[in-house]
């Protein structure tokens, strides 16, 4: 394959990588303030960069240092139909995980400390951290 091509899947896949990334990020908020009621909601706004800032960052090291693994990770069809219900059905408990939270604000149905969400944001960025140094590692 020539350079020519090289750069033109390279591009190809940056276009795909920034449309799943904006419209994933347009789909998550919409749900978290839809089911709040309110743009007010800051745990939404903490949760949604707690979230796009490693996501961008993870985007951009698969895409200088191992494009051929952010293409298979871009790869949303599930071959095996046992994998496609597995998808399938963590795709509704994820779901759960946004409107519920949004809903809880709404109607204040619980009273999390502060230190509680600082703490719970720390532990989901060395999570994601985690996840980024097992691609790093094998992109298998």
């Amino acid at each position: 394959m020539d350079r020519k091509q090289v750069r033109q899947e390279r591009s190809n896949l940056l276009k795909l990588v920034l449309i799943r990334l904006f419209s994933g990020l347009l789909v998550i908020g919409g749900l978290l303030f839809a089911f709040a009621g309110s743009f007010r909601y800051w745990q939404a706004w903490l949760f949604l960069a707690a979230l796009a800032i490693p996501l961008v960052m993870t985007l951009t090291f698969l895409l200088r240092k191992d494009p051929a693994l952010l293409e298979k990770r871009m790869n949303l069809k599930e071959p095996r139909k046992e994998q496609r219900k597995i998808v399938q059905i963590s795709g509704l408990f994820m779901l759960l995980g946004f409107f519920l939270p949004g809903l809880d604000y709404r109607y204040q149905w619980s009273d999390v400390p502060i230190w509680v969400i600082v703490v719970s944001v720390i532990v989901f960025e060395c999570s994601y951290a985690m996840v980024v140094a097992v691609f790093a590692q094998n992109s298998w």
